[in-house]
């Protein structure tokens, strides 16, 4: 007589015991029936099905390759799922006969868990301790619920395939959905570090919780950090962003917001429109926290957006009253966290009027605060700036050799540790400095760096000194045509920053090639359309924005 049958994976030990004598003496063959590949999928689907619309990828998503999943959706591809839907079901709740009530339960919550399964989230919810829930788990993984992978050092854990995953979460009530997802979401705010590691897992199960609030307050938190309300030069500042500040704000028109989320959403929303140089809309936003918000972060982070506007602009009057505000805040509320960000505006501020010694003092302190915290690209970027700021002290002192070695070091740190955020600054000086040691070589490489990164960031900040730069060199090198070209384009991002700054170096650049090609026709004509005024009227400027700026010593001008 010859018997076939199956059983599944976690039998077979079960099976070897039972029937030892049996397999020891080879009378009965096992054949063990692996899951199949992405690559088998396909080819069962060219040999069996060849007019059938399915996809490998979502077959495998589905299943993870399980033979009898595998052929169950293939039976049932352009039909009613339901044949597919009862085999699952009926596979599922014989493999779920063996499990204990707390292994049913930790079943139920890890579905809530589309990847990676958070194992000290189920254990806070069921109360179980480490080595318990390890125990659970691992009956899971033997019954072929969930697997194990490796991520880095560590052991983690997902379903063996969405289908399971879904069939189980599915069965739950809506009601029993919803309120789970919000014990998830609020479990992992008390697990939660600064860092807010969990924060899109958090945004997810607020949504699918249907709580709109904390939803809002996620996805403005991270709209925030993708914009950066604590860098004064920033990066990723989109039409994308923009987009989802759209949206987030149609969603808060809908109304039963709490006041604290609004308020968020406005520090957000004018720290974006300040960066991006829609400066009135953006104050009027910032003016809301300051006018009406009692939370003394918001009124720190709100005054420093309007720092980093005076200082877009080189308005360094308008800069001390809301440092010493944040200040105060900081002393009252003694939220000692944002001190040393704060004392790296006052030194911002110091330089630009002149007080050199109180700067260096300033930037000293900062230095020291940012070195007693947790090492983060946050921290790394604050004391990158520092150097930055440190090179602009000797730059207003003319000691530009000693300038490079705190640029160097400042460079050295974001590309080490992958920082973008005020980097293409940081080229920027260094390359102007070069520019004015003489070494326009080297300068150009480092212009070049900067131009780059603008292929990857989106930031207006730096990048028409940049150009300008290039035109310079550009038109050194006798290529006039891409020189007119970089000189377009910065002359036109330079007013829409307003930055005082730039555009006084747009316009030396500006005047230096219009006295040039003054007796240079074959120059001349590729600058007809970009160089309209006369001579005077870009020196004029240029000798305006450098009396602003209080620059009247030549040897001060890095042009």
């Amino acid at each position: 007589m010859f018997f076939l049958f199956s059983i599944s994976a976690e039998y077979s030990a079960d099976f070897s015991k039972i029937h030892y004598g049996l397999m020891k003496n080879r009378r009965v063959e096992v054949i063990e029936l692996k899951n199949f590949s992405k690559a088998e999928i396909q080819s069962i689907i060219k040999s069996r099905c060849p007019g059938t619309v399915c996809e490998a990828e979502t077959i495998f998503a589905e299943t993870n390759g399980n033979p009898l999943l595998v052929f169950e959706y293939l039976n049932s591809a352009g039909q009613s799922r339901e044949l597919y839907a009862s085999t699952l079901s009926a596979l599922l709740n014989t493999k779920m006969q063996n499990l204990k009530a707390v292994q049913r339960q930790a079943l139920s919550l890890v579905s809530f868990f589309i990847r990676r399964i958070d194992y000290a989230v189920i254990a806070g919810l069921l109360g179980e301790n480490r080595a318990n829930i390890s125990e659970i788990l691992d009956v899971l993984v033997k019954y072929g619920f969930i697997e194990e992978y490796i991520e880095g050092d560590e052991i983690c854990f997902r379903f063996q395939c969405e289908s399971f995953r879904k069939c189980i979460y599915e069965n739950q009530s809506v009601l029993t959905r919803e309120s789970t997802h919000n014990m998830i979401a609020q479990y992992m705010e008390m697990l939660d570090d600064e860092t807010g590691s969990r924060d899109d897992e958090k945004l997810y199960h607020y949504q699918q919780a249907n709580n709109r609030p904390m939803y809002l307050k996620y996805r403005i938190r991270k709209l925030s950090s993708l914009i950066n309300l604590d860098v004064e030069f920033p990066e990723f500042i989109s039409d994308v962003s923009a987009g989802y500040i759209n949206e987030v704000e149609e969603e808060l028109s809908r109304g039963n917001i709490p006041n604290d989320v609004r308020y968020e959403f406005c520090l957000m929303k004018g720290s974006f429109e300040i960066k991006t140089c829609d400066y009135s809309t953006g104050i009027r936003h910032i003016k809301q926290i300051l006018e009406y918000d009692s939370n003394a972060v918001r009124q720190i982070k709100a005054h420093k957006q309007m720092v980093y506007y005076a200082y877009q602009l080189r308005r360094p009057k308008a800069m001390y009253p809301d440092i010493i505000a944040a200040l105060n805040l900081i002393k009252n509320y003694g939220i000692e966290e944002e001190r040393a960000d704060v004392l790296k505006l006052f030194a911002m501020y110091s330089i630009l009027v002149g007080e050199l010694e109180n700067a260096a003092s300033l930037l000293e302190q900062s230095r020291h605060l940012y070195r007693t915290k947790k090492l983060s690209n946050h921290t790394l970027y604050n004391i990158a700036c520092i150097l930055n700021y440190q090179a602009s002290i000797e730059k207003y002192q003319a000691n530009y050799p000693a300038t490079l070695k705190y640029y160097v070091k400042a460079i050295s740190i974001c590309e080490e540790n992958g920082i973008m955020n005020g980097l293409s600054v940081f080229y920027t000086n260094m390359g102007q400095v070069l520019y004015k040691l003489g070494r326009q070589g080297q300068s150009k490489e480092y212009f070049l760096k900067s131009e780059n990164l603008y292929h990857s960031i989106h930031t207006n900040w730096s990048r028409a000194l940049t150009e300008s730069y290039l035109a310079l060199i550009l038109f050194n090198e006798k290529n006039y045509h891409d020189s007119a070209a970089y000189l377009s384009q910065s002359l036109a991002l330079a007013d829409k920053l307003k930055n005082l700054y730039e555009s006084t170096y747009n316009y030396c650049v500006a005047r230096t090639i219009k006295r040039e090609i003054s007796c240079n026709n074959e120059a001349a004509r590729h600058y007809e359309n970009v160089l309209r005024e006369d001579y005077d009227y870009y020196d004029q400027k240029a000798e305006s924005g450098f009396r602003i700026m209080n620059i009247n010593d030549p040897k001060l001008r890095l042009l």
